[in-house]
């Protein structure tokens, strides 16, 4: 198969993030070398474009950010001010795409950009919704998950300067008092109460 036939393949595939076995069965290659071969060709050219260690996208259609952080660590799903911002409640763009992870904390560079992943312990790790092809915590879960970390010393976000007013603050009542979290506890209530 050429690259030709490759490429328009690709344009055809509803799907612009692939892993090695994806391409092993879009392609319909079953030597890995050939596999291998055929993908670093594709890579040198151009028309894909690494993310990590047997992850790609296609160039022509360049995924969401937001997506690239949820293949980079699994599971996660991007909350604290990215989510904010993507709302609407946090003016401020962040420069880095936040997310949170019951695995390891971590940060990562793709094409100039900065994912970080922060550790949440795997009994927060709820609250989050699928829109379009990536995980993003529910409005309630973000504002949640940065008085979470905040309250731990590891956030710098001044949720004074943020539009509150679309929270469903029952809601938020409700996702607060699932966190057990003493100093969390207590900054909730200087904050909302």
């Amino acid at each position: 198969m050429d690259i030709l036939q490759i490429v328009r393949i690709l344009e055809n595939i509803d799907k612009s993030i692939f892993t090695t076995q994806d391409f092993r069965k879009i392609l319909d290659i079953k030597n890995s070398n050939t596999l291998y071969k055929t993908i670093e060709k594709l890579n040198k050219r151009g028309i894909l474009t690494k993310i990590a260690k047997g992850v790609y996208f296609n160039s022509t259609k360049v995924p969401n950010e937001f997506e690239i952080a949820n293949v980079l660590q699994k599971p996660s799903y991007v909350s604290l001010e990215s989510a904010l911002n993507f709302y609407g409640i946090l003016i401020q763009t962040p420069y880095q795409i936040i997310s949170v992870t019951p695995g390891r904390s971590k940060e990562v560079v793709v094409e100039e950009k900065e994912f970080i992943f922060c550790h949440l312990s795997s009994e927060y790790f709820w609250g989050y919704k699928k829109v379009d092809n990536f995980l993003i915590a529910e409005v309630e879960k973000a504002v949640i998950d940065t008085l979470y970390f905040k309250s731990k010393g590891r956030g710098t976000i001044d949720l004074g300067e943020c539009d509150l007013s679309l929270i469903n603050i029952r809601k938020l009542k409700r996702y607060a008092s699932m966190i057990k979290w003493p100093a969390f506890q207590k900054l909730f209530r200087e904050v909302f109460l």
